[in-house]
């Protein structure tokens, strides 16, 4: 085995990579010069031949592929298993010319056992053409989107200088948070009242209530309330109880939106943190595959637990060792994991060493999730009492451990695995059922109404996995209910920090919480746009426009046709929106007299969109980061370059540097220090050389 300068020379064949994307898809101006400037007669844009072009940085491992592909006499793809991974594969030996065999290697995860399996069962690359064509398809679909609508919307509704970013996912999810934010501002809090009474049985007195879930029968005045409290005070009666044993099988391994779920109620982390650790396990071998949708594993899967269980004993990630001596149908499940890309995530059996802080807790995550697989269910039991007083029923429920199962590995730390496992020990009285009841005391409790909670980037990206909830056409629920919600796993942290760089959301810290809230950018545009262009069901029909594409029941030309059509019907709406619908955004002292002659750049230090304005010289970009970032650029988006003093440049009077030739004083010209603003001297003079 020999390394080489991007490559691995190996016995069995050279070894290259690709380290994510090295390409993309080329913006508008390299398809035509005219693009660079943001004109309502260009659009839409639509590519007659695609192009790509090497991303930043990437040139060189690009030409380190394109010598290894001149020699090479077969290829094997080996990059991540799903949609994405064709497409990096794909574009990249299309952009270099090859035209050569290739086999496909097919792995979920990175340990030696399963890369080996993966080896010895090569398949040809063209069984996956589907997931490449969809794949193509969801790449040239957002750029359409993307460039077409950013700037249709930022031309027709926003202040010069000030940019509005439109994506397929990105702006649905927006809307949800907007939404979120305005029913908690507009939520009016309702007082309402429930009824605890105090209820004598000859085993013990047990408090038993009147508290509706249902707000027809909710008590919502004091009146209601004391009509309940003079019927149930001193009411007699025989309670009705009962007892059910009941189990409760542990949950799930972890797909990636539940991880981040869990990280962020944990331990506030956001999704893009907690896809990073998931990630840096996973090239360190120590998890399966991370960015998958699925919460199953193959039935093959049950020949690697006894190895992986005794890893996690002997790593101490679990007190013993846990005895694969069962396997649950709905965790094994080879049909419904063949639904999806890659199966849940789990891991490898590798011992976790070095492992501190949140890498460590991450990991632990996942590894017990793993683990309860394999230990009995819990076991409770639930007792529900009810009396009949005078009319009104009064309820009493308790909850008591009989066996403890899976939650014994969690229990041992003081740890709960979810919220609904913070269900404490509630023990009742051993009433049975027959017992007489009598109503020693009741009283009314008063109550208020509460609004939804902020999201946090945990609880919005459950609510993108679930968004058929906001989904009034039955057959778009279906469609949301047979996908992943808006989004995919690998998308869904860039789409949150796309918008936060924006300026449509931000971060706010309550308490522990770290919440996301909508910013007054994000409500204007949101209010401004069309309804298409927010609405997640109209993504739920691009999700399955993409799944047909895969499966090949639709071809990949017809689809980015319907997505044009998409496109222009949207510009047309957005050209009928009142042009000052966000006009007063923008300040006075900022509006550019002439349009900008390239499109709005991104700031090189922060990443957030250059906004265009006027100063005292003139135009320039400057970062919407301002006051904390104070990048500006010239208008043909560089940098300025420091002004260099001619060869007969004099002296500074004060310090002694060489002067550069200004203007604006009142005569219009004068000598100024090159050192300014440290050193502010200046010199009159008759005339500047040029």
């Amino acid at each position: 085995m020999r390394s080489g300068d991007g490559f691995i020379e190996t016995t069995q064949g050279t070894l290259t990579w690709v380290i994510g994307h090295l390409l993309e898809t080329a913006p508008p101006e390299r398809y035509d010069a005219v693009y660079k400037q943001w004109r309502w007669e260009h659009l839409p844009i639509v590519p007659t031949q695609w192009l790509l072009e090497p991303k930043d940085g990437k040139k060189k491992q690009l030409g380190v592929i394109r010598k290894l592909l001149k020699q090479a006499r077969e290829v094997v793809i080996a990059t991540d298993a799903g949609r994405e991974g064709e497409l990096i594969a794909r574009e990249t030996l299309s952009y270099l010319g090859y035209r050569g065999p290739a086999k496909r290697l097919w792995s979920s995860s990175l340990d030696a056992a399963s890369l080996q399996r993966a080896w010895d069962n090569l398949f040809d690359a063209r069984e996956k053409n589907g997931l490449h064509w969809a794949a193509q398809v969801r790449q040239r679909s957002d750029w359409l989107v993307g460039m077409n609508l950013s700037r249709a919307a930022s031309i027709a509704l926003a202040p010069r200088g000030v940019v509005l970013s439109v994506g397929r996912v990105q702006t649905p999810t927006l809307a949800m948070v907007v939404r979120r934010d305005l029913e908690i501002e507009d939520f009016q809090p309702r007082t309402y009242f429930e009824v605890a009474a105090e209820v004598e049985t000859p085993r013990g007195n047990v408090i038993m209530r009147y508290a509706p879930k249902d707000e027809e029968k909710r008590l919502w005045t004091q009146e209601d309330a004391d009509k309940v409290l003079s019927r149930v005070q001193g009411a007699q009666g025989p309670i009705r109880a009962k007892t059910e044993r009941k189990r409760q099988a542990p949950p799930l391994p972890y797909s990636l939106n539940v991880l981040q779920q869990e990280c962020s109620r944990k331990y506030s982390l956001s999704l893009k943190e907690t896809l990073d650790i998931a990630q840096k396990l996973y090239e360190a071998k120590l998890i399966t595959y991370p960015r998958t949708d699925c919460r199953t594993l193959p039935e093959a899967q049950q020949k690697e637990a006894a190895f992986i269980l005794g890893a996690l004993s002997k790593s101490g990630v679990t007190p013993k060792e846990i005895q694969p001596r069962f396997f649950r149908k709905q965790v094994f499940n080879t049909t419904k994991t063949n639904e999806h890309d890659h199966h849940a995530i789990i891991p490898t059996g590798e011992p976790p060493t070095g492992l501190a802080g949140l890498d460590e807790k991450v990991y632990r995550m996942i590894a017990l999730r793993y683990a309860i697989q394999f230990l009995p269910d819990h076991e409770y039991d639930a007792t529900r009492l009810m009396l009949d007083a005078n009319g009104i029923w009064l309820i009493a429920t308790g909850r008591v451990t009989v066996a403890p199962g899976w939650k014994s590995l969690f229990s041992q730390n003081g740890e709960a695995e979810n919220d609904e496992d913070k269900q404490k020990e509630s023990r009742l009285p051993p009433v049975q059922d027959g017992d007489p009841g009598t109503v020693r005391h009741a009283k009314a409790e008063t109550k208020q109404t509460k609004p939804p909670k902020p999201y946090t980037e945990g609880t919005l990206v459950a609510d993108m996995v679930n968004v058929r909830k906001y989904v009034d056409d039955p057959r778009l629920k279906k469609i949301l209910k047979d996908t992943s919600g808006i989004g995919e796993e690998s998308s869904r942290p860039g789409i949150l920090e796309t918008l936060k760089k924006r300026g449509y959301l931000e971060v706010r810290k309550s308490g522990k919480t770290k919440q996301i809230r909508s910013t007054e950018l994000g409500r204007r545009f949101i209010e401004a746009i069309p309804a298409p262009l927010k609405n997640p069901g109209v993504t739920a029909v691009w999700e399955d426009l993409l799944n047909d594409i895969a499966v090949g029941k639709r071809k990949p030309d017809e689809a980015l046709k319907q997505v044009v059509n998409y496109v222009r019907k949207q510009i047309d709406l957005i050209g009928k929106i009142a042009p000052d619908t966000m006009k007063d955004m923008g300040r006075k002292d900022t509006q550019p007299e002439e349009a900008p002659p390239i499109g709005p750049p991104d700031c090189p230090k922060c990443g957030k969109t250059m906004s265009w304005r006027k100063g005292r010289y003139g135009h320039f970009w400057g970062c919407s980061g301002y006051p904390g970032c104070k990048v500006v650029l010239q208008p043909d988006g560089t940098r300025k370059t420091k002004a260099t003093p001619p060869e007969d440049a004099p002296e500074c009077p004060k310090c002694g540097a060489p002067m550069l030739p200004r203007k604006g004083g009142r005569s219009g010209k004068f000598w100024g220090c090159s050192k300014f603003p440290k050193c502010k001297g200046t010199r009159e003079i008759e005339e500047v050389p040029s």
